[in-house]
């Protein structure tokens, strides 16, 4: 992966990674997806993180059901922030806007009681 030619894409791309240290996602995730985005395309980049984020989500849904509360978390941190990253690029006059938003806030770990 050489990066985007289009700035703000690399951008938001760097904004995805950095927040890998504390468990925002996964640099490994990040590279894979925008490996697949087609350059300057917003809606292959909303496509890209919005696939990326559902299998994050299913695989922590997964983990939920089967008591592993820690790895869970972990995966809805990730599919939050993969969710929100989607939401950067996505037509703001469509529902995805709407689903991508929601979806990051569902996702969002909360502290518990």
């Amino acid at each position: 992966m050489e990066g985007f030619r289009d700035e703000e894409f690399d951008y938001q791309l760097i904004k995805a990674i950095g927040v890998a240290d504390y468990g925002g996602s996964t640099i490994g995730e990040c590279l894979a997806v925008a490996d697949e985005i087609t350059d300057g395309s917003p809606q292959s980049w909303a496509r890209g993180f919005d696939e990326l984020a559902r299998r994050v989500e299913a695989a922590a849904r997964r983990c939920l059901e089967a008591g592993h509360r820690v790895s869970g978390r972990d995966h809805l941190l990730r599919a939050s922030t993969y969710y929100r990253t989607a939401e950067y690029y996505v037509d703001p006059a469509t529902e995805a806007t709407w689903h991508t938003g929601e979806r990051s806030r569902a996702c969002s770990p909360r502290p518990e009681p």
